[in-house]
């Protein structure tokens, strides 16, 4: 009985309430908290957007620009890495047109040694036709000349198809790059959230919304608009880089490859000459005929 009657005088007690709403207080805190750090975990926007009731949204909005700067910095090095990749690349494809170049060599000397049937077509010259009558003055004359001119524009249709396929591979490699990078960046869940639900909004429809809405509205077409221009600055600095880069890799390499032709056509042109090749020319036409 006396234990019914403390238990009594406990439920009565008109301090009673504000006790167990103290208690369930600090377990709704507790649970909350438990639940702030899971989200701190997994998306650090949210916890401080939603998680912290005391947070304001300048400090999210901080939040975000940092998230920008920290992915622009994570950029760089990554930027770094392709970079090099590409330098490596570079290097296989160049030591592969090395093999290249001799067999070119070696198809220009067999091609120029032997009668050409479809040299007027090719050449969109009237070769055929004038030497006819030609003498051995004249020919030393024409490979001297005009047949050292058609030797160089071979070299010169090699070097235009493989500097279209060099760079080709070399832009597409940055365009597959870029493109993904700026993908990763939009595509984050927070951001895609973020991006899907204000862009329902243009500047007259959200004149509309409550002030701190529209306020927010203004903000995140702000930071979207200055994250455009600094990304469009960071892609054309890098680009340029790039791009120089690789047309400075491929111009020495052409250089280099031009003196060893000056030094070979010199070569070919006194072979020619001295095995008196316009009579095996002479011979394969009639044989021809």
């Amino acid at each position: 009985m006396e234990q019914f009657r403390s238990l009594q005088q406990y439920v009565t007690d008109p301090n009673l309430v504000s006790i167990l709403r103290e208690k369930a207080q600090e377990q709704i805190m507790a649970s909350m908290n438990l639940s702030f750090a899971f989200k701190a975990l997994a998306n650090p926007y949210q916890a401080i957007e939603y998680g912290n009731p005391n947070s304001s949204k300048d400090r999210v909005e901080e939040w975000k620009r940092n998230a920008w700067a920290d992915w622009m910095a994570q950029l760089e090095d990554e930027w770094k890495n392709f970079n090099a990749q590409i330098e490596e690349e570079k290097k296989a494809w160049v030591e592969e047109k090395e093999g290249q170049w001799i067999m070119l060599l070696k198809h220009l000397q067999n091609k120029w040694l032997h009668f050409n049937p479809n040299i007027d077509t090719e050449y969109q010259i009237d070769m055929l036709g004038k030497s006819e009558t030609w003498d051995e003055r004249q020919w030393k004359m024409w490979i001297s000349t005009e047949g050292k001119q058609l030797l160089e524009l071979d070299l010169k249709r090699w070097f235009t198809n493989n500097e279209m396929i060099y760079c080709k591979w070399t832009i597409d490699e940055w365009n597959e790059w870029k493109n993904e990078k700026i993908k990763e960046w939009i595509t984050c869940e927070w951001k895609e959230s973020e991006d899907k639900y204000w862009s329902k909004y243009d500047d007259a429809t959200a004149q509309t919304l409550p002030t701190a809405e529209k306020n927010q509205w203004f903000k995140w077409k702000e930071r979207i608009y200055r994250e455009g221009i600094e990304w469009k600055n960071w892609i054309a600095i890098k680009q340029s880089r790039y791009v120089n880069s690789n047309w400075n890799s491929w111009s020495e390499w052409k250089n280099e490859k031009r003196l060893e032709f000056n030094e070979w056509i010199e070569a070919f042109v006194e072979l020619w000459i001295r095995q008196k090749q316009w009579l095996v020319a002479c011979k394969e036409t009639d044989n021809k005929v």
